[in-house]
């Protein structure tokens, strides 16, 4: 009888089964990369909306062109050349006059008819811008500038009449007396506006800068 053998075990005929392996973990260093890389495109794709919406919106209407500006600029220039005025007649007090006894008759005559020529200059200056009316009496920037032209006229007027007796010393005193108080005058009614007085304490005012206009007018026939 033949031998019978036993079959062989087939286990070891089996293959190795494969081992699974867990990938590798991300090192911290990696994973902030990836965090930075993610805030940087959320970061460019804002920036691409506002982009968008900044194209995509309407353009502002066109600004009409206003003569506001350009009326405070006159007001404020005016306001300066009165607060330079006041400060060129407020050092200009020349002496009433000088001693006629040293000039001759010729050299009176001229320096006489240099100062009449500037009472009425100021004459002049004054009337036109008290009297000035408002071109939009329901602007009050106009109306400050025209106010602020009026006081420069009553200032520049006054330091014109000084300037011209300093450089006349020999007007005859009548006219220079006159003159120098026409030039007060002119600087205490325009204290008076800046104040805010009373009218009926700029009407007397008014009324004693008249008589000496009318004063020198009678001088300088």
């Amino acid at each position: 009888m033949a031998d019978q053998t036993e079959p062989e075990s087939t286990e070891s005929e089996k293959p190795d089964e494969p081992v699974e392996q867990s990938p590798p973990a991300k090192s911290e260093a990696a994973e902030k990369k990836s965090e930075t890389a993610e805030k940087k495109s959320e970061t460019a794709v804002k920036k691409s909306e506002t982009a968008e919406k900044r194209r995509s919106a309407p353009l502002p209407a066109p600004v009409q062109p206003s003569r506001g500006p350009l009326l405070i600029a006159a007001a404020v220039g005016l306001a300066a050349g009165l607060i330079g005025g006041a400060a060129v007649a407020a050092v200009w007090h020349p002496s009433s006059g000088g001693d006629s006894a040293k000039f001759s008759d010729q050299q009176a005559n001229d320096a006489k008819k240099d100062v009449c020529s500037a009472v009425v200059l100021s004459r002049q200056a004054v009337a036109n811008n008290m009297h000035m009316k408002n071109p939009e009496p329901e602007n009050p920037v106009a109306q400050l500038a025209v106010a602020a032209n009026a006081r420069l006229s009553l200032t520049a007027s006054a330091a014109y009449l000084r300037g011209r007796l300093e450089a006349n010393p020999a007007t005859p005193e009548d006219v220079a007396d006159q003159a120098q108080k026409m030039a007060g005058g002119l600087e205490r009614l325009n204290l008076s506006y800046l104040v805010g007085q009373p009218n009926a304490e700029r009407e007397q005012l008014g009324h004693d800068l008249d008589s000496h206009i009318t004063a020198l007018g009678k001088l300088c026939q």
